[in-house]
């Protein structure tokens, strides 16, 4: 269940062709905290997400080329009706290796990413990176 906002809160967002895109789209996401100890046993995973001209259906936590996916929750909506998503990720005590993880977004077998899907079934991803012919509209 989705947590409940006060109306005040509530801004409902642009739905113009031209000012917003017309799919969903993770516009940011990492982790809190930065400073994990080698003791932990969790942190929590954060996006941030703008509806496109459908509402969102569900934002999930995957790594790539696997099976694994944690579906985040919304705890908050920004004022500008941007939504901010968010899951705790757990793993054993003492697991993570000593150091600096500064790649757990990527495109690599063993890093994260964030997927959006709305109600229309568009999805985006991020971090995504396509190659190919795109031309300006």
């Amino acid at each position: 269940s989705l947590p409940t906002v006060p109306h005040s809160l509530h801004i409902e967002p642009l739905r113009e062709v031209g000012i917003r895109r017309s799919q969903p789209q993770v516009l940011g996401a990492g982790y809190d905290p930065a400073l994990v100890d080698k003791n932990d046993a969790q942190f929590t995973v954060r996006a941030v997400v703008r509806e496109g001209l459908y509402p969102i259906s569900n934002v999930v936590l995957q790594q790539n080329k696997s099976t694994f996916t944690m579906p985040m929750q919304l705890s908050e909506i920004l004022p500008n009706g941007d939504k901010l998503y968010s899951v705790a990720y757990h793993y054993p005590k003492g697991s993570f290796d000593l150091g600096t993880l500064g790649n757990l977004f990527g495109d690599q077998a063993y890093q994260f990413m964030i997927a959006v899907t709305d109600e229309m079934q568009q999805t985006h991803r991020f971090p995504e990176f396509k190659v190919g012919n795109y031309p300006a509209q």
